[in-house]
């Protein structure tokens, strides 16, 4: 197996780990203690950091799923950390900031979209498409908080679990699209 082939399994790794959780969340959400939830995406984002890192550093023949990952790594380890040191001040703003953090890595998406089209990528609209549909979904956790929306009646469908579920799901399948179409090995 090849370096490129290797990279590319460990960054899939956080996108699944993403895509397990949406899917637990999703269908057992309640059941799910709020302190695992926690510390489960505490490590997921400081593993997801440490990977960003050591992609940012691979040779890729386009250079598209990786291009941010340098700061995209140090935004994850940051807000793993925040998780771990200050788990009470997180809980408060839990919603916005998972919400936050999805949108800016999904708008950051949108981008990669834009590029693999000039790179000629002929499904870069289905990077495009699920970026816009989980920067959407994401935005439901920045402002107004979900709460507010399902006051005002502008929420029936989903309820806080069915919400967090899909917006790692669709954020897990973004990233993995992302990797698996766009990370090509230099001939």
């Amino acid at each position: 197996m090849n370096t490129m082939s290797k990279i590319k399994i460990i960054s899939c790794i956080p996108a699944l780990l993403f895509l397990l959780f949406g899917i637990c969340y999703f269908f057992f959400g309640q059941r799910i203690p709020l302190n695992f939830v926690y510390t489960f995406l505490c490590a997921v984002f400081i593993l997801y950091g440490v990977i960003k890192f050591f992609c940012y550093f691979s040779k890729d023949m386009y250079q598209l799923a990786f291009q941010f990952d340098f700061a995209m790594g140090i935004f994850y380890l940051v807000i793993g950390f925040l998780f771990y040191c200050f788990q009470q001040e997180v809980q408060n703003n839990f919603l916005s900031i998972i919400g936050f953090t999805v949108f800016i890595d999904a708008v950051l998406k949108i981008q990669t979209s834009l590029e693999a089209k000039r790179f000629g990528m002929d499904k870069w609209w289905t990077i495009l498409i699920l970026a816009g549909l989980t920067a959407l979904a994401a935005l439901l956790f920045v402002v107004p908080p979900m709460e507010r929306l399902q006051r005002y009646g502008l929420i029936y469908i989903f309820n806080f679990m069915y919400a967090m579920g899909l917006i790692f799901l669709l954020e897990g399948f973004l990233n993995l699209w992302v990797v698996l179409y766009t990370v090509k090995e230099i001939p």
